[in-house]
């Protein structure tokens, strides 16, 4: 079996635009946080790989070719707490 760019009519543009790191984060009204004896509470959540646009048929243009592993999306939801 002949590789998959064994021929130039097999080649693609492979241009990308990959958002790689997001965090939203805020910090809770004072009010709602005095009944646990809080003096400061934060939440965020951070978003690594969650969103890339392609015209390429590859699942990820930044990756092996052929090799048909995406990269990875990791979601991680945090806070923190002040007393």
């Amino acid at each position: 079996e002949n590789p998959v760019f064994f021929e130039s009519r097999g080649y693609e543009d492979g241009s990308f635009v990959k958002l790689r790191n997001v965090t939203l984060g805020g910090n809770v009204p004072a009010n709602l946080i005095q009944r646990i004896g809080a003096t400061s509470m934060r939440i965020y959540v951070t978003a690594q790989d969650p969103k890339m646009w392609t015209n390429s048929s590859a699942i990820d243009p930044e990756g092996q070719t052929g090799s048909g592993v995406p990269s990875f999306k990791t979601f991680l939801l945090g806070g923190s707490l002040g007393f």
